[in-house]
């Protein structure tokens, strides 16, 4: 059904860098999941599965303290919230949990950096926007935006550097509009369909 404005801006309360990325997509994926609320019947991603368990990981240990992520008892938790695939198998599992560990899970989650909800408003721009920032590095008077992917295919440039994708290029601007943070950083775990996985 066509809406008229006010419909429009009751329906869609803020924005944010999903809703960004969905329309640029795709307008009519846009519209059906934010604008019409339509039923999504999208099949959840072994990626998606394994980048909301470490998500999940860091929360929990927000409230439990850093010894929650330890590696025997995560490997207990991916196996539960993971599905293993022929791509990614069960023997995967341990070598992402280190790979996690080593890098992104090397840092120090507080309630204050970790998880941090941005909300703000844009000029010109009427609704209002929501989200929330993986983690804020702050040392020696130095700070960063730091996010977490988890990717199975990267793309790299003509000298091997990983290419960002311009949904990544939104999040991390929109970010670091709103916290006033320019220094913005990615931390991907790539999961290589070959069984190779690499930082």
């Amino acid at each position: 059904p066509k809406l008229d404005f006010r419909q429009v801006r009751t329906a869609i309360g803020h924005f944010s860098a999903s809703q960004i990325s969905t329309i640029m997509g795709c307008k009519f994926k846009w519209a059906s999941r934010y604008l019409y609320k339509l039923p999504s019947f999208r099949k959840r991603s072994q990626m998606l599965d394994i980048g909301c368990f470490f998500h999940n990981e860091v929360k929990a240990a927000l409230y439990a303290g850093p010894e929650y992520l330890n590696r025997e008892d995560m490997l207990e938790r991916i196996n539960v919230a993971v599905e293993p695939n022929k791509s990614v198998t069960g023997d995967d599992f341990p070598e992402l949990v280190d790979l996690f560990l080593s890098t992104y899970g090397t840092y120090s989650f507080s309630k204050e950096n970790t998880e941090v909800k941005i909300s703000g408003k844009v000029d010109g721009c009427a609704p209002g926007c929501i989200g929330f920032v993986d983690y804020i590095w702050d040392r020696d008077g130095e700070r960063k935006i730091v996010d977490l992917k988890i990717k199975g295919t990267l793309k790299k440039d003509q000298y091997g550097d990983p290419l960002y994708s311009d949904s990544e290029r939104i999040q991390q601007g929109i970010y670091s509009y709103f916290l006033k943070i320019p220094k913005t950083e990615l931390h991907i775990i790539h999961v290589n369909r070959r069984k190779k996985s690499d930082k």
